[in-house]
């Protein structure tokens, strides 16, 4: 958590009375969360893996590297779909992860319409050694840019595995950013999200098939009570933390 969201949560005199909890992984993945304080009004938006509007943006991320190949190989360009992998006993007990991130690049192409050959790639090093000369990777789980695509696509992969397997070009597709679609994407889950009933999704609630995973099952029930506005305020909690942020 950072000092900036932990000074919203704990420090929240500004008249503030209904907030969104709005993941920036647009795929879901089983994941967790700490208190949070009692009389704001919280609600969840905790998946948007098929917005038009986020396939919308990759696609325009894509034709924008694509363009940087040469004409006559342009067609024949592989766009690899990286993403990070999930534990075989995690994907075997129902994760809905590699589901839901097929999702986003079927869609994607669909906006795509282009000839290309593709794959989906669990961040992979393996597709590059298969002699395919020509690739474009889109790291379609990440929505900004951090040390995971600046470095590890795009050095590891782009320069040195390129480099030892012997590929012609390589490029990495840039994440949403900024982009003005994207942003539109954003304000319109957030807008059909407020205009709508639902303050934690029915399928956030439901574990998977064969979880076994306490944490789980505790993070669900507390989004379930957060969103109900049945969590109970820590006091000193909150105090501690000003303490240690120095909010005035």
């Amino acid at each position: 958590m950072t000092p900036e969201i932990s000074v919203f949560l704990f420090d929240h005199r500004d008249g503030v009375e209904r907030a969104v909890i709005f993941s920036q992984y647009p795929q879901y993945s089983c994941a967790t969360t700490g208190s949070i304080p009692k009389n704001i009004k919280f609600s969840l938006i905790e998946r948007w893996a098929t917005h038009p509007l986020l396939a919308k943006v990759f696609a325009e991320r894509i034709k924008e590297k694509l363009d940087v190949f040469d004409p006559e190989v342009r067609d024949d360009v592989v766009i690899l779909f990286t993403a990070h992998s999930l534990p075989l006993k995690a994907v075997s007990r129902g994760d809905t992860y590699p589901h839901e991130v097929a999702a986003t690049v079927a869609n994607t192409m669909l906006q795509l319409n282009v000839k290309n050959p593709y794959r989906l790639v669990w961040q992979s090093k393996a597709y590059a050694k298969q002699g395919r000369k020509n690739l474009l990777l889109v790291p379609i789980a990440f929505v900004n840019e951090h040390i995971e695509t600046l470095h590890e696509l795009d050095i590891e992969y782009c320069h040195d595995i390129a480099k030892e397997a012997g590929i012609t070009r390589i490029e990495r597709a840039a994440t949403p950013n900024a982009h003005p679609t994207f942003i539109s994407a954003l304000a319109d889950i957030v807008v059909q999200h407020l205009a709508g009933q639902e303050k934690v999704s029915k399928q956030f609630l439901t574990r998977c098939p064969h979880c076994v995973s306490e944490r789980c099952h505790k993070s669900k029930e507390f989004f379930k009570e957060l969103c109900a506005g049945d969590v109970t305020i820590d006091t000193n909690n909150i105090k501690s933390q000003e303490s240690q942020l120095n909010v005035k």
